[in-house]
This record gives C-alpha cells, sequence and structure tokens, in this order.
C-alpha cells in the first residue's frame, strides 16, 4: 500500500505559510499534524486492508466449500444413480421379476454388466479415500459392455461366483431363447449364446482368447483386476468384484421363470401356438370354407364375394389367434399398413409370407406387389421369380433404386388416365375388360429409403392420399414409427401390425395400447388393429421354402393356361449398351418426328430414360432450340464418338482438332453461313497454340459464339473438364451434355443417355492440306528468319540451285558498313536468325518495305522484334514456315 505522502507534505506548507504572515511561532505547531495525519491514516488504511483480505479470504473459502460440498453431493447422487440402474446381483434378488423391462432378442442389446465397485481411477491408479471409511458403500459401480466378451483369469471358484454374477444380470436383460445357462467346469463357456460368448473362464494368461476386450484377473477375495485390451495403450482398473453363490443364482432364476410364467399365462395370448405355418394356414382357411385346393393361383381362398377376378378384396390368410385363422384385407382393412417392431420380432417373414398368401389367392391380374427392401433384398429372393412381382429395389444398386422410384410417378398418372378412359372414379368400378391389377408397395425399413432418398417423401404422402382410388396399396415396414412416419401417412394407414417394442409410446402411438410393450418374446406374435378390426393378438404364419415350390407349380399352371398374358412393369429395362442410328431413325419415324433439315434441324443424339414418364424417346440436338452444345467427358467417354455422329447428319459442318491445328486457326474466322462447327478435345487443341495464338484463337471462337446464331452457326465443343471456360463462355453454351465413366453412357436434359452408334468408324477430318513449296521469284528480295540459318543455307543451296536462281547471303557475316542492295536476275535471300537481323537494323529498315519476309519456325515474340509490329501471324506447325509479302498477304510454305 502506498504512504500518503501529500497528507504528510500539506499542514506543512499549510503551517510555513501562516508563520510567514503571522510571524507567529505558534503556527509552526500545524506542521506536527502532517507526520501524525499521514501515520494515522496509513495504519486505519492497512488495518482495513487486512480485514478485508480476511473477509474475501473466509468467503472464498466457504465458497469453495459449497463448491466441493456440492460436488460430493452430486458424486454421491450419481453414484447412488448409477448402483440404482446397476445394481449387481445383490441388488437384482430385491427387485420385483414383474418390473423386469421387456427381454431383449439380441445380446448384443442387453446393455451393460456391473462387475463390482471400483478402487482405482484409470489415470491415476490410486485408492479412492472411500475404501477406508466405509468399505466399498459409496463407492461407483465399474460397468462394461455386456455383448464385448469377458475372460475371467484366477481361483475357479471365484471365478464360477463372479461369472454367476454376470449370469443373473443377462438373464435379466436377455431373452432365454437367446442365452441359456451351462454349469461348466474350469477353461470352458460358463454361458452359451447364439452367436456369442459373453463369459469364459481360464486357468492362466495362455489360454486368454485373442478376440477377449476384457480380462479380469481375481487378485483375492475382495479385489480384482479389469484389463482394457480394446485401447491403443493397455489400461486397467481394480474394483471390488460382485459374487454370486449357486444358492443365491438358483433362487433368483426359479423367481423369474416363476414370475415369467404367471405373466405369460395371464397374457390374453396364452393359448396361442408359438409358431404356425403359413401352408397349414393357407390349407385350414381353404377347408373352413370349403374352398377346393386350386391347381393354379387366383382361385380364392375365401367367400364367394372374394374369389379371383373381384377387385373389392385382397383378403390373405395371415395368421392365427384364439378363435382361428387370422385374414388381413388392405382394401378394407387399409388401404395402407405400417408394420414396426423391434429388431428380431419378424417383421420381414411376415411380410414375405403376407406376400406369398396374397399371390396364393390373387392371379398377377388381380394383384401385383412391388418389392423395395433396403435391407439388401436377400429376404425376398422366393418371391422374385413370381409373376406376380414387378421387381425387387435394393440399397445395392442405388441408381437403379432411383430410376425405378421416379417410376412410380409415372404409374399413378397411368392408372388416372385408366380411370379417366373408363368414366370412374374409384378402381373398384373399373369395368373387367380393364386389365389392371392392384399394386401393393412393400418397404422394408422405411427410414433406410428415406436417409437414402429424402426427397422420395413427397411421392409416398401422394400414394397415401390417393391410392385406394388408384388401386395402389402401401406397406411400410419400420423399427420404429414414430419419428419416421408424418403423421398424414399414418393417418391413411388404418392397417397396424405391431411386433414386440421396447416402450409404451411406440405402442400407444399405433394402437392406442401398450399391449405391443408386453408381448412375450415369441418371434411372429404381434398385434393387428385396422378399420374394422379391433386390436387382437395374434400369431402370425411363417413361410418355409416349400411354400415357395408350391406356388411356383401354381403360377406355373396359371401361366400355361393365359398363354397371351404379359406383365406390365412400373418401369422400363435398363438402356442398351449399343443402339444404333437406324434404330432411333425408324422409332423417330414411327413417333413422327422430323430428320436433320439444315444445321438448326433436330440431330439424333441417342436413346433417353424417362422413368417419371415410363418410356425411353429418341433424344435430338437441335442447334435452333438448344443453341451452341458443350460437350463433358473424360478420355474414352465418348466425346469423339458423339462428334462422329453429329457429323454423319449433316453435311454443313466443319471439325477442328489437335491434329489439324492450321486448319482449326484459318477455319475459326471463315466460318460459312449455316454451318455446324465441331471442336473435338478443345483442350488439346489449345495446348498446340502458343500464347499469343491461344488468345487470338479463343477470342474468335469467343466472337463465333456471340454472333454464329444469327447466321444460323452453332458450335459443338468437346471438353474433357470445362475448366478453361470462364463464366462468360459458360453463358453462351447454352446446352451442356456430360458423359459419363461408362463409354457412351451420359446425361442430356436431366435424363440418362445411351448414345447411338454411328457406323462411321473414321473421325469427321478433313485432310491436312501441304503448304506449298516456296516460289523465289527471280528479282525480288527475301528476308528468311530462322534460327538455323547455316543448315537452311545449306538446304536451299542443294534444292534451288544457289548462284543460278538464288543469291544467297547471310547476314549474320555481312560487313558493318551499309550493303548496295539491287535487284539482279535472281531472287536475293538474305537468311539469318533473329540476333543476326536485330545487329543488321539497317538492312532490315532498307528492306522492310519491300522484301517479302519469310519466317520459319519463329514464335510470335520473334516476329514481333524482327517487323516490329504487334499483328500475329497465322499458326504453323513445325517444317512449315510463313510467307509475308510486301502487301501484308501471310501464306503457308515449305522452304525445302
Amino acid at each position: 500500500m502506498r504512504f500518503p505522502l501529500f497528507a504528510l507534505l500539506a499542514p506543512i506548507a499549510t503551517s510555513l505559510v501562516l508563520w510567514l504572515v503571522t510571524k507567529s511561532p505558534y503556527t509552526l505547531l500545524f506542521a506536527l499534524m502532517g507526520p501524525v495525519m499521514a501515520i494515522a491514516s496509513y495504519g486505519d488504511a492497512r488495518f482495513g486492508e487486512r480485514r478485508r483480505l480476511r473477509l474475501e479470504e473466509s468467503a472464498s473459502e466457504a465458497e469453495q466449500d459449497e463448491i466441493f460440498a456440492r460436488s460430493q453431493r452430486s458424486s454421491a447422487l450419481r453414484r447412488r444413480e448409477k448402483r440404482q440402474a446397476h445394481p449387481g446381483p445383490s441388488g437384482l434378488t430385491g427387485l420385483d421379476p414383474r418390473a423386469r423391462p421387456p427381454w431383449n432378442a439380441d445380446l448384443s442389446a442387453a446393455g451393460t454388466l456391473r462387475l463390482g465397485l471400483r478402487l482405482e481411477s484409470e489415470a491415476e491408479h490410486e485408492i479412492a479415500p472411500a475404501w477406508q471409511g466405509d468399505f466399498g458403500f459409496d463407492l461407483e459401480p465399474l460397468i462394461i459392455d455386456a455383448a464385448a466378451g469377458v475372460v475371467c483369469v484366477g481361483n475357479p471358484t471365484y471365478s464360477l461366483s463372479l461369472a454367476r454374477a454376470f449370469w443373473m444380470q443377462l438373464a435379466w436383460n436377455v431373452s432365454p431363447a437367446t442365452l441359456a445357462r451351462h454349469p461348466t467346469g474350469h477353461n470352458a463357456n460358463v454361458l452359451s449364446t447364439v452367436g456369442a460368448w459373453p463369459v469364459r473362464l481360464v486357468d492362466s494368461d495362455a489360454h486368454i482368447p485373442p478376440a477377449a476386450r476384457y480380462v479380469i484377473e481375481i487378485l483375492s477375495p475382495n479385489e480384482a483386476r479389469l484389463s482394457d485390451r480394446d485401447v491403443s495403450r493397455p489400461s486397467y482398473t481394480s474394483f471390488i468384484p460382485d459374487y454370486a453363490t449357486a444358492l443365491e443364482a438358483r433362487a433368483f432364476a426359479e423367481r423369474l421363470a416363476r414370475t415369467s410364467e404367471q405373466i405369460e399365462r395371464s397374457h390374453p395370448d396364452a393359448q396361442l401356438p408359438r409358431q404356425c405355418n403359413l401352408g397349414d394356414v393357407i390349407n385350414h382357411n381353404r377347408q373352413h370354407f370349403n374352398t377346393p385346393a386350386p391347381e393354379a393361383i387366383g382361385a380364392g381362398t375365401s367367400r364367394d364375394d372374394v374369389n379371383a377376378g373381384q377387385r373389392i378384396s385382397l383378403r390373405t390368410p395371415v395368421g392365427v389367434n384364439n378363435h382361428g385363422v387370422v385374414e388381413l384385407d388392405l382394401v378394407a382393412h387399409g388401404p395402407h399398413a405400417v408394420v414396426t417392431g423391434m429388431t428380431g420380432t419378424g417383421k420381414s417373414e411376415f411380410l414375405l409370407s403376407w406376400i406369398l398368401s396374397a399371390a396364393e389367392s390373387f392371379s398377377p391380374e388381380e394383384f401385383t406387389v412391388l418389392i423395395i427392401d433396403f435391407k439388401g433384398g436377400s429376404g425376398f429372393s422366393r418371391v422374385a421369380g413370381l409373376p406376380h412381382c414387378m421387381g425387387i429395389v435394393t440399397d445395392l444398386d442405388i441408381r437403379a433404386a432411383q430410376r425405378a422410384l421416379l417410376s412410380l410417378r409415372a404409374e399413378l398418372r397411368f392408372r388416372e388416365r385408366a380411370l379417366n378412359d373408363a368414366a370412374v372414379a374409384d378402381f373398384r368400378d373399373l369395368p373387367k375388360i380393364v386389365t389392371l391389377a392392384r399394386l401393393v408397395i412393400v418397404v422394408d425399413e422405411y427410414r433406410a429409403l428415406l436417409d437414402t432418398f429424402p426427397d422420395l417423401q413427397p411421392l409416398f404422402l401422394d400414394i397415401a392420399a390417393r391410392g385406394r382410388a388408384l388401386g395402389v396399396h402401401l406397406i411400410l415396414g419400420t423399427q420404429r414409427a414414430t419419428g419416421v412416419l408424418a403423421d398424414s401417412i399414418l393417418a391413411n394407414c388404418a392397417l397396424r401390425v405391431v411386433f414386440r417394442v421396447n416402450n409404451v409410446s411406440d405402442s400407444t402411438a399405433l394402437l392406442e395400447t401398450d399391449v405391443a410393450r408386453t408381448l412375450p418374446e415369441i418371434p411372429g406374435r404381434a398385434v393387428l388393429k385396422g378399420a374394422a378390426l379391433g386390436p387382437m393378438v395374434v400369431q402370425v404364419a411363417l413361410s418355409h421354402r416349400s411354400d415357395a415350390l408350391r406356388l411356383a407349380g401354381h403360377c406355373k399352371a396359371w401361366l400355361e393356361t393365359h398363354p397371351h398374358w404379359h406383365p406390365r412393369r412400373p418401369w422400363l429395362p435398363e438402356l442398351p449398351s449399343i443402339i444404333s442410328v437406324r434404330e432411333l431413325q425408324t422409332i423417330a419415324r414411327q413417333a413422327g418426328e422430323k430428320n436433320a433439315d439444315g444445321p438448326a434441324g433436330p440431330l439424333i443424339l441417342g436413346l433417353r430414360d424417362e422413368p417419371e414418364d415410363q418410356q425411353q424417346s429418341v433424344a435430338h440436338y437441335v442447334p435452333g432450340r438448344d443453341g451452341h452444345l458443350l460437350v463433358l467427358g473424360q478420355q474414352g467417354s465418348g466425346k469423339s464418338t458423339l462428334l462422329r455422329l453429329i457429323a454423319s447428319q449433316t453435311p454443313q459442318h466443319v471439325v477442328f482438332g489437335a491434329d489439324n491445328v492450321e486448319n482449326a486457326w484459318d477455319g475459326i474466322t471463315g466460318v460459312q453461313e449455316g454451318t455446324l462447327v465441331l471442336i473435338d478435345d478443345l483442350e488439346a487443341l489449345i495446348a498446340e497454340l502458343t500464347l499469343e495464338h491461344k488468345d487470338v484463337f479463343l477470342e474468335a471462337l469467343m466472337g463465333l459464339l456471340r454472333t454464329g446464331p444469327r447466321r444460323e452457326i452453332f458450335v459443338v465443343i468437346a471438353s474433357q473438364t470445362g475448366a478453361i471456360f470462364a463464366s462468360s463462355w459458360m453463358s453462351l453454351m447454352k446446352s451442356t451434355l456430360t458423359l459419363g465413366e461408362s463409354a457412351g453412357r451420359g446425361m442430356w436434359q436431366e435424363h440418362a443417355l445411351q448414345l447411338a452408334h454411328s457406323e462411321q468408324t473414321r473421325g469427321p477430318r478433313e485432310p491436312t492440306p501441304t503448304p506449298p513449296l516456296m516460289n523465289w521469284q527471280a528479282g525480288q528480295q527475301y528476308v528468311v528468319v530462322t534460327p538455323r540459318p547455316r543448315l537452311r543455307m545449306t538446304e536451299l543451296a542443294g534444292t534451288f540451285r544457289a548462284g543460278e536462281t538464288l543469291q544467297l547471303t547471310d547476314a549474320g557475316r555481312l560487313p558493318p558498313e551499309p550493303l548496295q542492295v539491287s535487284c539482279a536476275a535472281m531472287a536475293q535471300v538474305f537468311i539469318g536468325d533473329v540476333e543476326d537481323w536485330q545487329s543488321q537494323f539497317t538492312l532490315l529498315g532498307r528492306l522492310r518495305p519491300q522484301a517479302t519476309f519469310v519466317f520459319d519456325d519463329c514464335s510470335p515474340a520473334e516476329v514481333r522484334a524482327v517487323r516490329r509490329s504487334r499483328d500475329v501471324l497465322p499458326h504453323s506447325s513445325r517444317g512449315t514456315a510463313i510467307s509475308l509479302s510486301p502487301e501484308g498477304v501471310a501464306s503457308r510454305v515449305r522452304l525445302t
């Protein structure tokens, strides 16, 4: 703290001023007040500061104590909640078995195992203080994944007691069908499960299975150590193990079994069989209604009013309840259905049985099914060959799945037209002469479908709203309906088939009762509810291979009696990999389309796939309508094939490519009116040009793109990536055709396209003209600029008889004094490189107005250095020179 210096000096200064004024010595006594007041003020401040610091320190300690106390209470509450959530074997014996959650059919859903109470932290490896105080009653439980695999190493007695504790916890959560106890000796599984082993006892570390994640080493009766082997750096945790005696385990098992049996007996479906076969259900139904076994499908399985040939029902037997066979009718109980339940409860098997039963009851003229299986598709392989099956869409081929699903929109429009043509408003009122079957769309894992194609939800909303009148029905399978199915879909899905679910909300959301949560863990046990169908517990029928074989025989017999029947698929086959121009021209003529008439007329590209309209049509490029065309594709994708195809359909075309750059340079500025310009691989063409020539060429091409349509000139550019184009270029390319990895397959106007195969096998190239030999005229002067002047002089001397027709002069060896230039009877040729001519600037200045310049293999920069002009001469390939007359006319020539 700073000493109050001003408080000390102020009274002294005041006393001096008073003494000077009054001359009284008593005024000097005021100077003593300065030190006294300063010391008193300083002492008071120091005392107050120490008091404030003590108060702040006390408040901080109180706050820290409160924070620590809250932390301790929170930790104690967390430990208490964790102990309540994981009671261990001793806690399980005191719980009411009727409060047990529904058994899980899969060990992976068994949750966690409590090993005991943690003694040390995984990071610090220090003994917890609570161990010394309350002997572990406030310690935190040590929890692991039940399905990860545990190996116990140590004393056999303690290991077996620890394994009993594990079994008691697993038996509380896992179904008896999945988990069975086998009291075995050492070096064997204590628990045997379907597809997994949770616990193994071994004598030593040498017998530990490599796949085991957790290894428990029993150190003493009151301490064990857990090693986690599924981390990059192994860790261990000491804990007090939970043991269970054989008597405790036996008493727990008997009590759990007794209570479970009482619950099962009191359930309304206690008298139902644990399983039933589809064939038995169908045969029982026929006997009940005195219906003979059919020799072919479609003979009917129910009452006379729903026999084959009627459109008013899709009633089929699907299972049994306490009163007999249960039938479901999508028309009367639907029009749409939701099938939901936990994994392993039998949803997919039920959907398969429902399809087989319907196919047994109705012919393909009355019932068809489209299966969308986003679980791989193998579960419905038994029905893939039935004539009723329009197809199986899986997640293994996303492109094909998207194409098939888009076709459903066209199917709805087709059915709308059928009803409109028949002048009826409902599918059931269609006359029998209209052979249109009801279409049932079965979706297994609707959530996975929407995750892959979220844009399809409006389509299913549309089907749910209008499907009844159009004869289209949905059966949506999902593990959970809440949060997956939109309210507007659920409102139209009156038929609900709910297998066992995990929580009450999933059951009440569909059934308005929690009965589905309390269903026993029996595959195929479900609750049905629909329009005019109260909630009932049923055992659904499961199909076998024999059912599919029997149905296949019936289908064969039906097809033999209906030889003129042909299936109507909701979508067309995939585009063919090869299709000829002649085939497409025939299709176009049948459709009344015109052939190409001038450069602006329609040009055939290939066959276009339009799944949303259930059709495949001839794709045309109409320059007058589509403007300039940009073709994008990697090497080998079919760009050159497309250009050959276009060139073969119109005679008024020019082709520019990298194999004839000079033609491209000359032709880009002289395109005739009504011409189609085809540029193959623009990147390769540009790469052959120098920087100056590239800029000039692209500028000319840009001008052609801008002004060409007014003169009926259109440009087709093939490019690998289109990266060479600026945004201004892309705005001029009105149409784009993108070719994919497969040769000839691409996208045109947002539709898949297969290019037509042209019979013209060679590229549409104009022959490269050979430049004429240089004509050295007598009496004329020539300036030859070449990087190889000596070599050129030798070649010219041997070709044109130097001294008779040519007077060759080496510009690099001329004397520094001015040369007398005169016209003789022969051509006077001065040869030199750029440096030679720059040194002979006087001679060059005298020759420039009257001499013909010949540039042999010179860059534009070298031409500018000699000509002193920024004009760019025509592009020339190696071996070709540029001749520039005094009048400024440039032409390509050969020197030798």
